[in-house]
């Protein structure tokens, strides 16, 4: 499984997604959106907002909008 997380600095609500994260043992990569090429990945992704979540999983790939753990508990397969 692969976890992507766009996130800025300054996003407080990013910086609680990867606390969860951390809390549940989950590996992630950071994707600063400061970066401009990364920015654009994210657009090119259908995000408008930050934190953006992808997880890929085999041959799926979900996309997590916000800070919905709900979401994220089913896609990463965690209670």
């Amino acid at each position: 499984m692969l976890v992507e997380i766009y996130s800025s600095d300054e996003c407080i609500y990013c910086v609680n997604l990867k606390e969860w994260l951390d809390n549940k043992n989950i590996q992630y990569k950071e994707k600063n959106v400061s970066n401009k090429k990364l920015l654009e990945d994210l657009k090119n992704l259908g995000g408008i907002g930050i934190p953006f979540t992808v997880i890929k999983n085999g041959d799926q790939t979900h996309k997590v909008a916000g800070l919905n753990y709900k979401k994220l508990q089913k896609y990463l397969e965690i209670d």
